[in-house]
């Protein structure tokens, strides 16, 4: 008779807790664009850069600081990639920076989260989830508040990326 009873209870809190997850948010309403400075890591270098990144995939990254790489900027529009500082550039239809630059694994990441790409729950809290995801620099990780769904924090642990979002 005892089982019996276990049985419909544990059914029960197994129920409430799916349903409690499914919830949270849906990994397709993530903030699939940014405009926001941040704390960027990327090995021994730590930058602040500006981040822009829309839904219609545009891309723009430039450094603020340190003050040696102030004005470097990447930027990616329509199939076109561009490199420059102050007044001079670099402009081609191909891919200038390989997978592992920061830049570079920064866009991949949105690329990824903007194709809805395949992003796993992988832990939360009362304020943020974490998403597990992979994009062509790597596995990933990124932070989302729940309240707006904005991306907080995005690691890539392979090439040593941290990127914190101030805004």
């Amino acid at each position: 008779m005892r089982s019996v009873i276990h049985i419909p209870f544990c059914f029960f809190i197994l129920i409430f807790l799916v349903s409690c997850k499914a919830e949270m948010i849906d990994r397709t309403e993530i903030q699939k664009s940014i405009n926001s400075n941040a704390n960027v890591i990327f090995g021994d270098v730590e930058m602040v850069c500006s981040i822009t990144y829309t839904s219609d995939n545009i891309s723009c990254i430039s450094i603020i600081q340190p003050k040696e790489l102030k004005g470097v900027t990447f930027s990616w529009s329509n199939d076109k990639y561009k490199v420059s500082c102050d007044e001079l550039g670099y402009e081609n239809t191909l891919a200038i920076c390989p997978s592992s630059a920061f830049a570079q694994a920064i866009t991949n990441v949105f690329n990824s989260i903007r194709n809805n790409g395949d992003l796993t729950l992988i832990n939360y809290d009362e304020d943020m989830l974490i998403f597990s995801g992979l994009c062509d620099s790597g596995r990933f990780s990124i932070s989302i508040t729940k309240s707006n769904k904005s991306i907080k924090q995005i690691n890539i642990d392979e090439l040593n990326l941290k990127i914190d979002f101030l805004n």
